[in-house]
């Protein structure tokens, strides 16, 4: 996950947490190999 100025803030594999929140004007990025599933949950 990163800020509105395109630095990383979250990396989940890195910090094994499961769950966070996204920065205001902040954005995602989902990267995996061919096949993997994502399973997201908005609230």
């Amino acid at each position: 996950m990163y800020n509105d100025k395109g630095e990383m803030v979250d990396f989940s594999v890195a910090t094994n947490q499961e769950s966070t929140k996204l920065p205001k004007s902040g954005f995602i990025v989902f990267g995996g190999d061919a096949g993997d599933v994502f399973q997201i949950e908005l609230k």
